[in-house]
C-alpha cells in the first residue's frame, strides 16, 4: 500500500508537530512499546502492543521458488508418503513374484524331542526320544500352469490398484505444490493487509494527535477531538487484528515447510495479476483425462469389471492345471541320513495334474449355486459405473464454478484499481482541505476508512484470484495451466 501523500500548505508548526507525531506512532508501531495518552478529563488508554515479548522469533525473508522447494523436501506429510510409497512398491514385488514364479522355500523340520524330565510319572513305557530327527530341504510348492483367467484377472486388479496408488502419491505431491503456492500468497496477502490497517493507524495517530494539540488551544471542539480518539481506537483494534493473524498465519506456514516455530516471515515478491488464458472447455477436457478423482473411479470400475468376471468363472467345474515340482529333502536322525528328491510321498515324478474344486451352495450364504454372489458383484461393478459418471458430471459442474468465480475477480479487480486510484486523490485532497479547516472532520475520517477497506478488498481479490486459478488446476488434475507457470506469479516487490 502506497503511503498517503501530505498536503503542503501546512504552517511550519503543523510540519513540526506532523514529524513529531510519525515518529511516535512508528515508535508504537514498530518496537511494541506501551503507550498511554491522556485527555484534558485525565482518563488514560494503555494497551500493550506485544504481549508475547518474551517468545523467541526468526526473522527469514523467502521467495516462491524457496517455498516450494523446502516444501517439497521437508514437509511432513511429503516424507510419509515416500516411504509409503517404497510399500507399495515392496508389497507389488510380492504380487508378481506370486503369480508368475514358483515358491521357493528352504524348510527346516525337527520332531519333538526331550531335553530334559521335571518330574518323573508313573507310566513310561514310551518315552520321548531325546535324539534330534528332522529333515532340511529346498521345497518348490505347486505351479498353476492354467486357471481359466481367474488368476490372472486377481493378478491384472492388484497391478491396476499398484499402478493407481503410484499414481496417486505423484498427485499428492503435486496437491502439496499447489498447497506451497497458496499459502505463500496467502501469507503475503496477510502482511500486505497489516500494512494497509498500520498506515491507516498513522493517518488516524497524526490527526487525534494534532486534534490534541488543538483542543489544548481552544481551536476545535470538544466533539471533533472525542471523535479524532474514537476514530484513533478503531484503527488501533484493526490493526492489532490483523497483526494477531499475520502472527498466526505466519506459525500456520511454519509447519508446512517445516521451519522452527516462531519464525516471522518477510516477503520481497508480491502478486502479479494474470487473467487466465485456458477456457472452460479446454479445462474440462483435460480433467476427464486426468483428473485424481476421475481416475480413481476409472480404476474401481475396471477392478469390479474382473471381480465379476472371476465370480461368474468360479461358478463352473472348470479344471485347474498344474504342475507338481516336490522338494529336496535331507532327512536326518540317529540312524538315518538321506537325501532325495520326492513329489508326493513315494513319487518323485514330475507331473502336470488337473484337479476340480468346485462347490455349489444349495441353501446359505451366497443363495443357491452362488446366485446372491453373482448378483453382488455385478451390483458392485454398476455401482463403480453409477460413481464414475457422477464423477464426471461433479467435475464438469466444479469447473464451471471454479472459471466463474476466476471471471467474478478479474471484473472486480479492475473495478478496484480505478477504485483505488481515485479514493487516493481525494483523501489528498480531503486531507488538505481538513488542515486549512474548508472541511468537516467526517468527511476526512469517512475517506480514510473507505480507502483503507478498498485497499484491502484490492488485496483480497488478487490474492482470490491467483487462489481460484491454483483450485483450477488441481481439480483438472495438471500442475500448470498449457503456457502459465504458477511460479511466475511472484515477481520482485517494486521499491517504492
Amino acid at each position: 500500500m502506497t503511503f498517503f501523500k501530505r498536503p503542503n500548505t501546512h504552517k511550519l508548526v503543523f510540519l513540526l508537530l506532523f514529524l513529531s507525531i510519525e515518529s511516535f506512532a512508528q515508535e508504537q508501531i514498530d518496537n511494541g512499546e506501551d503507550y498511554q495518552f491522556r485527555d484534558r478529563e485525565k482518563s488514560t488508554y494503555i494497551q500493550d502492543l506485544d504481549r508475547f515479548k518474551g517468545l523467541e522469533t526468526t526473522v527469514k525473508s523467502i521467495t516462491l521458488n524457496d517455498v516450494i522447494e523446502q516444501g517439497l523436501r521437508e514437509n511432513h506429510d511429503e516424507n510419509i508418503r515416500h516411504m509409503q510409497d517404497s510399500l507399495n512398491e515392496l508389497q507389488w514385488k510380492d504380487d508378481f513374484s506370486d503369480f508368475w514364479y514358483p515358491s521357493l522355500n528352504l524348510t527346516l523340520q525337527t520332531n519333538e524331542y526331550r531335553l530334559g524330565t521335571l518330574k518323573s510319572g508313573s507310566l513310561n513305557s514310551s518315552p520321548r526320544s531325546d535324539r534330534v530327527s528332522g529333515s532340511f530341504g529346498l521345497e518348490i510348492n505347486d505351479y498353476t500352469i492354467f486357471n481359466w483367467g481367474k488368476d490372472y484377472l486377481g493378478y491384472l486388479n492388484k497391478k491396476e490398484t499398484y499402478k493407481r496408488t503410484k499414481q496417486n502419491f505423484k498427485e499428492k505431491t503435486r496437491e502439496l505444490k499447489h498447497q506451497l503456492i497458496i499459502e505463500y500468497f496467502n501469507l503475503l496477502t496477510i502482511k500486505n493487509i497489516e500494512n494497509a490497517y498500520r498506515d491507516q493507524l498513522r493517518q488516524a495517530s497524526f490527526i487525534y494527535r494534532l486534534n490534541q494539540e488543538k483542543l489544548t488551544l481552544k481551536k476545535i471542539r470538544k466533539q471533533d477531538y472525542l471523535q479524532a480518539r474514537a476514530d484513533y481506537l478503531k484503527a488501533q483494534d484493526e490493526y492489532h487484528q490483523a497483526r494477531i493473524n499475520s502472527q498466526v498465519a505466519d506459525e500456520t506456514f511454519a509447519y508446512l515447510i517445516k521451519d522452527v516455530p516462531g519464525t516471522k516471515y518477510q516477503f520481497i515478491e508480491e502478486i502479479k495479476f494474470k487473467q487466465i488464458q485456458t477456457t472452460v472447455s479446454e479445462s474440462i477436457r483435460l480433467a476427464l483425462e486426468s483428473s485424481p478423482n476421475i481416475l480413481n473411479a476409472k480404476t474401481t470400475l475396471e477392478n469390479a469389471k474382473r471381480d465379476y468376471e472371476i465370480v461368474q468363472r468360479e461358478r463352473l467345474p472348470l479344471p485347474k492345471i498344474s504342475l507338481t515340482l516336490g522338494s529336496y529333502a535331507q532327512e536326518f536322525s540317529s540312524s538315518t541320513n538321506d537325501f532325495r528328491y520326492r513329489t508326493d510321498p513315494g513319487n518323485s515324478n514330475i507331473d502336470f495334474v488337473a484337479m476340480v474344486n468346485a462347490s455349489w451352495s444349495i441353501w446359505g450364504s451366497g443363495g443357491f449355486f452362488k446366485e446372491r454372489t453373482s448378483q453382488k458383484s455385478l451390483l458392485n461393478r454398476e455401482i463403480a459405473r453409477k460413481s464414475l459418471n457422477k464423477e464426471n458430471h461433479f467435475k464438469k459442474a466444479e469447473i464451471y464454478q471454479i472459471y466463474r468465480r476466476i471471471m467474478h475477480y478479474q471484473n472486480l479487480i479492475r473495478i478496484l484499481e480505478a477504485k483505488n486510484n481515485n479514493l487516493r486523490k481525494t483523501f489528498d485532497a480531503v486531507l488538505e482541505n481538513y488542515m486549512n479547516k474548508k472541511t468537516a472532520y467526517i468527511n476526512y475520517t469517512d475517506i480514510l476508512e473507505k480507502y483503507t477497506n478498498s485497499e484491502v478488498e484490492y488485496l483480497q481479490a488478487k490474492y482470490e484470484h491467483l487462489r481460484q486459478k491454483v483450485l483450477l488446476a488441481k481439480a483438472v488434475g495438471i500442475e500448470d495451466f498449457p503456457g502459465e507457470n504458477f511460479e511466475n506469479l511472484a515477481v520482485k516487490r517494486r521499491r517504492k
